[in-house]
């Protein structure tokens, strides 16, 4: 692709490649996450957008926008409720 600063073009195309590359962050979750599951809290926080996150008698509240595949297994390691 080739993308010219003079006359702009090819910026559409650049600019719908980016978009295409970007991780897509549409899950939001709210869990209790068990603290022997902290793995989940750090990858929430590297591959995702944390909104909150309090510590509690039961593990960490986690309020955060997840890739899909994380959020299925933050919400497998969330306790019963």
């Amino acid at each position: 692709m080739s993308v010219s600063a003079t006359t702009g073009a090819g910026l559409t195309a650049l600019r719908e490649a980016i978009e295409a590359a970007l991780p897509r962050l549409d899950t939001q979750v709210r869990v209790i996450v068990p603290y022997d599951r902290g793995d989940l809290v750090a990858r929430a926080h590297a591959d995702g957008e944390v909104l909150r996150a309090e510590h509690g008698s039961d593990g960490t509240l986690l309020e955060a926008r997840v890739p899909p595949g994380l959020a299925a297994q933050l919400e497998a390691a969330a306790p019963a409720q």
